[in-house]
């Protein structure tokens, strides 16, 4: 980027691209750790993460972490401590950035939605 001073009305169209392009990943990067934060949170109730390829998983406490350069957070759920009913929450694993929802198994209200939903 040329001036950081600019406006964007101001900026080359490849300047505006590239931008919106670092705009979108500090978006992403700050519901990643509200992700891993609200999880957290709620460690020991019941929450329901679905997911944008229509999965929903059942969820009581989660490990996470990241692999080099990745900019969304790896979960496993329900591992350890594994709930006394492992059936009704099996262990599961996802990618933050998969996240369509997460809710309330109490009574459904939504508790993390994405911007770009």
């Amino acid at each position: 980027m040329q001036n950081p001073m600019a406006r964007k009305d101001d900026l080359s169209l490849e300047d505006q691209k590239e931008l919106r392009e670092r705009e979108a990943t500090l978006v992403a990067i700050d519901e990643d750790a509200s992700i891993i934060a609200l999880l957290v949170a709620r460690d020991g109730l019941h929450t329901c993460v679905h997911l944008v390829d229509g999965r929903v998983l059942h969820v009581m406490n989660i490990a996470w972490g990241y692999d080099m350069e990745d900019p969304f957070a790896h979960v496993t759920t329900n591992a350890s401590p594994t709930p006394a009913d492992s059936s009704a929450y099996p262990i599961d694993f996802f990618f933050t950035d998969s996240v369509a929802r997460i809710t309330a198994h109490e009574d459904g209200s939504i508790l993390f939605k994405p911007a770009a939903s």
